[in-house]
C-alpha cells in the first residue's frame, strides 16, 4: 500500500437501506430542506423532485451511516453538496436530524469541533490527510528544482530586518504618495483646461494628444512634457 492510499480503518462507510428507511420514516413530516430552507410538500421538495435522505458528514469522509447523521434535503442541494462538508455555510446552523426527531432534542448545532468529537473516524481521516499534505510539502522542498537544480527550500530567501529596512527606505512613504497623487490630479486638470482653450480636435494626431489618450498618467515626466507642448501651441 502506498503512502497516499487510505488505511483500512479509514475506508468509506457502507450504506444501509434499513437506516435510510428508518430516517425517512422519522423525517416524513419535515417539509423543508435543511440546507436551502425552502419548503415542499409531504413527498416532493421545492425543486419538484422527491425528498432525499442526506448524510451530513458524507460516507466518503467516514461519516456514520446512522440516523444521527442523516437529514432531509432537496435533490438540488444534495447533488450540489456531493461529498463535501459545506463547513463554510453550515457552521453554526441548526440541523434537524432523524435522531433529533426521535429524541425530541431540536436538532444539532453544526460545527467542525462537534463533528470531530461525535465521529472519531472522521477526525482521524482529517488528521491523516493533513499529515499527508505536510509530508508532500516537505518532500517537494527537499527535492531539487527542475529549473535551477537547487534545493527548493533555499530558492526563496527569508526577509531579514536589514532587507525590510532597506525596502522601507527605497519605497515612497504614504505622505509622498498623497503628494504625488495631488500633483498628478493638478496636472490632469491643467491638461484638460489647455485642451479646451486650444480647441484640440480628437482627430489631431499630434504628439501631445497621443500622450493624452494613451498614457495612464502615472509618469510625471510625460505629464509635464504634455503640459509644455500644449502651452507652446498658438
Amino acid at each position: 500500500m502506498s503512502k497516499s492510499e487510505r488505511p483500512q480503518h479509514l475506508q468509506p462507510t457502507q450504506r444501509s437501506e434499513e437506516v435510510r428507511l428508518e430516517a425517512k420514516r422519522l423525517l416524513l413530516h419535515i417539509h423543508f430542506c435543511t440546507y436551502c430552507g425552502k419548503k415542499g410538500n409531504l413527498y416532493v421538495g421545492p425543486d419538484g423532485e422527491f425528498w432525499e435522505m442526506e448524510h451530513i458528514v458524507p460516507l466518503h469522509k467516514c461519516g456514520e451511516d446512522h440516523i444521527r447523521n442523516i437529514t432531509k434535503s432537496c435533490k438540488t442541494c444534495n447533488v450540489r453538496k456531493g461529498t463535501s462538508l459545506w463547513s463554510a455555510c453550515l457552521d453554526g446552523k441548526r440541523i434537524i436530524t432523524a435522531a433529533s426527531i426521535r429524541e425530541k432534542t431540536g436538532g444539532i448545532i453544526w460545527s467542525l469541533e462537534f463533528i470531530r468529537k461525535e465521529n472519531p473516524r472522521f477526525a482521524q481521516l482529517m488528521d491523516w490527510r493533513l499529515r499527508i499534505v505536510q509530508e508532500r510539502r516537505e518532500e517537494r522542498k527537499a527535492s531539487p528544482s527542475p529549473r535551477t537544480g537547487r534545493n527548493r527550500s533555499n530558492v526563496r530567501r527569508k526577509k531579514t530586518p536589514k532587507m525590510a529596512e532597506a525596502r522601507r527606505q527605497t519605497q515612497p512613504s504614504r505622505a509622498d504618495n498623497i503628494l504625488r497623487r495631488k500633483e498628478v490630479s493638478d496636472l490632469k486638470a491643467r491638461v484638460a483646461e489647455l485642451r479646451a482653450t486650444k480647441k484640440i480636435s480628437p482627430h489631431d494626431h499630434w504628439r501631445g494628444y497621443h500622450y493624452y489618450t494613451k498614457t495612464n498618467f502615472h509618469d510625471l515626466d510625460k505629464l509635464l512634457r504634455l503640459v509644455a507642448d500644449l502651452e507652446a501651441l498658438p
